[in-house]
């Protein structure tokens, strides 16, 4: 039975898997940008002359494999990176979510056809219709996340709609593998559902590159774990009809288009991890990968298992709505400034040196003097505030200005306020129409600019110190240092240079290493 959307305008591309093979051995998909374009070329190119049905399909399910390996390293590219993204990341985050769109439309377009009455040759795939339409579907949400992008109510949407078809067919837990399909037993649709609600609920936009990448990895080994069911206590359910991903929601709440969440043989998994890491088993051997080092998997295991198993924790300082503006400003020498109240050193250009002041750097490897003032003003950026309270700001900016990355220094200034406050990006995203959007959490203690410099003078740089923020709590006489990312060393000893003084300190313990810093504990030496 031939279908409207399977009239062919030209003779297809691919017609079979041979033919395909065929492609696939001529293709250059060894680099992964390149690989991309080719795979969303030729999948575009089987949209406007496709194959017969059967043999379309068989196609997409070839071309699974090395497309799934494009796409892991294209997404190398953006997962967690800096935000607004750099040209060369967002080519390759824009390029690969347009390979999962045009994958999902060749799935989308055979599912719709299986619906129908009378599609006798497609009807039997049904099954691996709706659990692939359900995985690109999350693999499209799963790509927002990675790059902290906000994801549209149109996946959410699209992800439900999915599932639902497979719900109401009674198809959801049907293993892929009696379906006839070259996949894993135990490969259903609902697991592929509950992979990007389980990465969502794990506040991805608060994780570093390294805990995304562990989380992505634990949620497609351990989804299959989760059960769905239509009532059961508080805990996490999902609106089939709506538009958002998993809510906490009380037992009394209801509804037939809710589901909700059985986390428990999860939890139970994820403790017995726990238990085995703190009995000295190695992280590999527990299946949570090669790369995983166990104090950090135990943290984020032990994160993990309070994220899926309890209510959203409630804050500890209560919020306070706001509609003003407050001043931000990043990087540490523009922090500095600002907080000093004047203006910061500005490298020389090339064009700005001399004939004498080459023949020094020449010579001496630095030069004896200055050319001329190279101070600038700080880059203040003005950013909205939609909430603060006693330790932190929940801050947005509309339009340009500097890339911003997780646990990076930054410091504000509230409307109002006298000073600036220190504080760090405890998560960070974007929107659809490119605002940025972050959490910050401030440091602890009142800022004063200072510098810090090695003990002994150094003979090849003309000024060895560098911007550091001194921090003293009021009413007590605990004092803490913010350096640079990589000074501190355990038991190191720094000269502490202040307006019209200059001290010998000792670090004395690490409280927190950021992007950009280290903070850190000090006492000042005899």
């Amino acid at each position: 039975m031939t279908h409207s959307d399977f009239v062919p305008v030209s003779r297809p591309l691919l017609w079979d898997v041979r033919s395909c093979d065929e492609w696939l051995g001529s293709a250059a998909l060894s680099d992964a940008r390149q690989a991309c374009h080719n795979l969303v070329t030729l999948l575009e190119a089987l949209e406007d002359a496709p194959p017969r049905q059967t043999q379309y399909l068989q196609i997409l399910e070839r071309l699974r494999e090395p497309l799934l390996a494009a796409q892991e390293e294209q997404a190398k590219k953006f997962v967690s990176k800096p935000l607004p993204l750099g040209h060369l990341d967002s080519n390759a985050f824009v390029q690969s979510c347009d390979l999962w769109l045009a994958l999902l439309r060749g799935y989308r377009r055979l599912l719709r056809s299986a619906l129908k009455r009378g599609a006798d040759e497609i009807r039997p795939s049904l099954p691996l219709l709706l659990e692939r339409a359900t995985e690109y579907t999350g693999e499209l949400i799963i790509t927002q996340l990675a790059a902290r992008h906000e994801i549209g109510d149109w996946l959410w949407q699209g992800l439900h709609e999915a599932y639902g078809f497979a719900e109401a067919r009674g198809l959801a837990e049907a293993p892929l593998a009696e379906a006839g399909a070259r996949v894993p037993s135990g490969s259903t649709c609902v697991a592929a559902y509950l992979r990007p609600l389980l990465l969502a609920l794990a506040n991805p936009y608060r994780l570093s590159q390294r805990e995304f990448v562990w989380t992505r990895r634990w949620v497609y080994r351990w989804a299959h774990k989760v059960r769905l069911g239509p009532a059961g206590p508080q805990g996490y359910t999902v609106d089939l009809a709506g538009s958002a991903g998993a809510q906490w929601t009380a037992s009394d709440a209801g509804g037939e288009s809710l589901r909700f969440f059985d986390t428990s043989a999860l939890l139970r998994s994820v403790k017995t991890r726990l238990r085995k890491l703190d009995q000295g088993a190695a992280p590999a051997e527990l299946g949570l990968g090669r790369d995983c080092a166990q104090g950090p998997a135990v943290e984020l295991l032990r994160y993990l298992s309070e994220t899926w198993g309890q209510a959203p924790r409630a804050r500890a300082f209560s919020r306070r709505a706001g509609a003003f503006n407050s001043q931000v400003v990043a990087g540490l020498a523009d922090i500095h400034a600002a907080v000093a109240g004047g203006a910061k050193y500005r490298e020389p250009n090339s064009w700005d040196y001399s004939r004498r002041d080459a023949d020094q750097i020449h010579t001496f490897q630095r030069t004896l003097q200055t050319t001329g003032e190279a101070l600038a003003q700080p880059a203040i950026e003005g950013w909205q505030t939609l909430d603060e309270s006693a330790g932190g700001f929940r801050l947005r900016r509309r339009g340009i200005g500097a890339r911003l990355a997780h646990r990076q220094l930054i410091a504000v200034r509230p409307s109002g306020a006298s000073q600036f406050m220190l504080c760090e990006i405890r998560w960070l995203s974007q929107s659809a129409d490119g605002a940025l959007a972050v959490g910050a959490k401030g440091l602890p203690g009142i800022a004063q600019a200072v510098e810090i410099g090695p003990p002994a003078p150094d003979p090849i740089r003309r000024d060895p110190f560098v911007h550091a923020f001194a921090l003293q709590t009021p009413g007590t006489s605990a004092a803490t240092i913010v350096l640079p990312a990589g000074w501190y060393q355990s038991a190191r000893a720094l000269l502490l240079k202040v307006p019209g003084d200059c001290v010998r300190i000792r670090l004395n313990a690490l409280l927190r290493r950021g992007y950009d810093y280290d903070h850190a504990e000090f006492s000042p030496e005899a």
